[in-house]
């Protein structure tokens, strides 16, 4: 299959790099998977008859692909937690609509023979400056229970091709500095880094710093540029 990852979204802002014509253009064709990681922005609001978070849900839904978000920090935990659960690609999601679904934290995806470590979340700079239930959810962060099933999972898939977040391992923090997340005290970046030295993986994706950055020879942070996977590897 042709997979595609992308960086952060935010919504209305950052969806550009997500049109038919400049997937094509970058990448010959379309995918049949979309991997958003974190930060999608929508739906955003509480209000289910909200006109934009509708608008751009028909947006991605006439897309002829499936959009998978791993959640960021910036995104509506208590609407995401009241959707329907499911089953996709042999991981827990929720259901959005037709064709969004919200990856769980610690699930594993089998895309086509490839597999996929999920574990989205962040700890929000800003978040001072935001309103509980609004416009920031106390879910965005890693907890305890999140570390605790992180170790049963890994400990009976002791590797996967990819590894799948919104931010990265703190070790990594030191490639981004005097970024506004760096000094953040972050649960989630402390257990990727426990998940980057216990999973033997291929190549780790990740969003959050609003940067296109390849760190050591494994690690990519998305913002701008999109990458393509599986088949799109054979065609290009």
């Amino acid at each position: 299959m042709r997979i595609l990852v992308s960086g952060d979204v935010h919504g209305r802002h950052d969806i550009k790099k997500l049109g038919n014509d400049r997937i094509r253009m970058n990448h010959g064709q379309l995918p049949e998977v979309l991997l958003v990681c974190g930060d999608f922005g929508f739906p955003w609001y509480n209000d289910p008859n909200n006109r934009e978070d509708n608008h751009f849900r028909k947006w991605f839904d006439d897309k002829p692909y499936y959009t998978i978000v791993i959640p960021g920090n910036h995104d509506n935990y208590a609407r995401i937690n009241d959707m329907e659960q499911t089953t996709l690609f042999s991981a827990k999601v929720r259901q959005y609509s037709p064709n969004i679904f919200f990856v769980e934290r610690n699930e594993i995806l089998d895309i086509d023979g490839k597999t996929f470590y999920c574990f989205g979340g962040a700890t929000s700079a800003d978040k001072e400056n935001r309103i509980i239930g609004i416009s920031w959810w106390p879910e965005e962060s890693a907890t305890f229970a999140d570390g605790s099933k992180m170790v049963n999972v890994v400990t009976k898939n002791p590797s996967v091709n990819y590894i799948l977040s919104h931010t990265c391992p703190q070790k990594w923090v030191k490639y981004f500095p005097n970024h506004y997340h760096s000094d953040v005290k972050c649960p989630t970046r402390d257990a990727l880094d426990w998940l980057e030295e216990n999973l033997s993986y291929e190549r780790w994706f990740f969003g959050h710093w609003h940067r296109d950055e390849n760190i050591d020879e494994k690690g990519q942070c998305l913002f701008y540029k999109t990458v393509a996977l599986g088949d799109y590897e054979e065609s290009l």
